[in-house]
This record gives structure tokens, C-alpha cells and sequence, in this order.
């Protein structure tokens, strides 16, 4: 990666696989690390019955995927529909949400946090649950 604008002051936060392990990691221009953030789901939900991805195996498999960072230096994101967790700057969990979650997430103006939920039903409940897809529009006669 080539920084074509060094005396920005902004920085890059950097999500994946870094040091045989997942993190996230808050870049300078310059390349240098100014936070980084440990990112392991089985840390994060060490309760295997409450984990929302029970069948994962090891936590590199637990793709880390949508953020939002606090002006307190703390990250939210989700594990790509595994969970959604907050983490303090030095990577302690503040929550852990145990739902399976999308990647999509904003803050909202009200406090807290939007993301999407992902929730599977049996092919019977499908009509019943969205009614509105299913009904034959009426014939209006002119």
C-alpha cells in the first residue's frame, strides 16, 4: 500500500489476520500502529452453549467484519453473523451480544448501536411470518 497523502492525520483502522492471530488494528500514515485490538471470538464468548457459531473450530474462522469506533477509543463490530462485541482500547470486552448478527452496523443518535439480525424459520412458518408476499393481490373491477 503506497500513502500518496503522508501529512494527512487521519488514520486507518485495518481489520484481519495479523501475527497468527485476528485483530484490528488503528494505523498512522506513516504505517506505525497506534492501537491494536485482540480479536478472539472464543475469548469474546467463552460460554459454548451461548455462542452464537457453535460448529466454529478455531477462532481464525470467525471473520471480523463491520465496526464502529467510540470517541473513548473503544471498537464495536461483528463477527461476520457470529456475534457483535465492544471492546475497551485495551481489547477487554465491555459486551458481547449473543445473537447472530450482520456485518452492516451504525451508531445510533439515540445511544447504542443498529445492526441487522439474522434469524432462520422452518419453510412452514415463512408465509405466516411474512404475509404480505404470499397473498394474491385483489382484482379491483373498473
Amino acid at each position: 500500500m503506497i500513502n500518496e497523502q503522508p501529512d494527512r492525520q487521519d488514520a486507518i483502522l485495518l481489520m484481519g489476520f495479523f501475527d497468527k492471530e485476528n485483530q484490528a488494528r488503528l494505523v498512522a500514515r506513516d504505517g506505525s500502529v497506534i492501537r491494536k485490538w485482540s480479536l478472539d471470538y472464543f475469548e469474546h464468548y467463552p460460554d459454548a452453549q451461548t455462542r452464537p457459531c457453535a460448529n466454529l473450530e478455531d477462532t481464525l474462522a470467525a471473520d471480523a467484519h463491520g465496526e464502529c469506533r467510540t470517541p473513548k477509543g473503544e471498537l464495536v463490530f461483528s463477527y461476520e453473523y457470529c456475534g457483535t462485541v465492544k471492546l475497551d482500547p485495551c481489547s477487554n470486552v465491555l459486551w458481547a451480544l449473543d445473537e447472530t448478527s450482520h456485518h452492516s452496523m451504525v451508531a445510533s443518535e439515540q445511544g447504542g448501536y443498529l445492526t441487522l439480525g439474522r434469524n432462520e424459520w422452518p419453510a412452514a412458518e415463512v408465509a405466516y411470518r411474512f404475509p404480505a408476499f404470499f397473498q394474491r393481490p385483489q382484482m379491483r373491477k373498473f
